[in-house]
């Protein structure tokens, strides 16, 4: 439970310490760049139950969702 209680503190700082970066690329360009780190960091957590959470295998659906992700904020980058 003291990992989650982390998790928790590190979330919104991590998003309070981006915003001066905000300003400088745009807010959906953060905020896509902030989704995209999530979801990479849980396929990267979810095969191994870190943190406590529950196994969950990386499959060929899961890393084409995370490959989509990233084409995404490059094309919103891009553009």
């Amino acid at each position: 439970m003291k990992s989650v209680r982390r998790g928790r503190q590190a979330g919104p700082f991590a998003v309070v310490a981006g915003v001066p970066f905000a300003n400088k690329v745009g807010a959906a360009v953060f905020g896509g760049l902030t989704i995209t780190a999530n979801i990479l960091m849980s396929l990267a957590v979810d095969p191994f139950g870190l943190f406590g959470m529950e196994q969950h295998s990386l499959n060929l659906g899961r890393i084409a969702g995370g490959a989509l992700v990233v084409a995404a904020i490059a094309l919103t980058c891009i553009f």
